[in-house]
């Protein structure tokens, strides 16, 4: 995936900054973004150059970092698509800071290579209440933090390739 992007690229969901890292060693220009203040703490203190606290689905926090030719959502990054409405806010937000041309990168996780009964259950409720079957809402908790509830997404290509569609967007590999 790192090979993909080209040109200036945004991080989206940093983390701790491994990626960016490694751009970072191969001459690139990258900029971290993540929505944990904590996390942008590690990338700098791991010497990711440019780290900033803020999320995708917000406009005005990328359009402060200016224009990319690419960004990367790796380690299941694709996820933060979320639901219908929060793919079309997200894509959005997306289209607001890239150059023409330019290329988003990521990686998903298809629900459907599961067929246990219970994830076949769980898509079948979810599309039952007008989610995406591979819908999950969830929080990230740690001792007696938490974030807030958010939805996250696992999607076979072929739903993929129809939300994004929705937006204006195409998948092309």
């Amino acid at each position: 995936a790192l090979d993909l992007g080209r040109g200036r690229i945004l991080d989206a969901g940093a983390g701790a900054g491994r990626a960016c890292l490694a751009i970072q060693d191969r001459g690139g220009d990258i900029v971290a973004v993540d929505t944990s203040p904590g996390a942008i703490e590690v990338c700098v203190a791991r010497g990711v150059r440019t780290a900033v606290a803020g999320s995708v689905s917000r406009t005005d926090d990328l359009r402060a970092l200016g224009t990319f030719d690419s960004v990367l959502l790796l380690g299941h990054g694709l996820g933060i698509l979320g639901s219908v409405d929060q793919a079309a806010t997200v894509l959005d937000s997306l289209r607001s800071i890239l150059a023409p041309g330019g290329r988003v990168i990521g990686v998903g996780v298809d629900p459907t290579v599961d067929d246990t009964p219970w994830h076949v259950a769980y898509h079948d409720r979810n599309v039952s209440r007008g989610r995406l079957p591979g819908q999950i809402r969830l929080r990230v908790r740690h001792r007696t933090l938490a974030d807030p509830w958010f939805d996250w997404l696992f999607t076979p290509i072929d739903g993929l390739a129809e939300l994004v569609r929705r937006s204006g967007w195409v998948v092309s590999e």
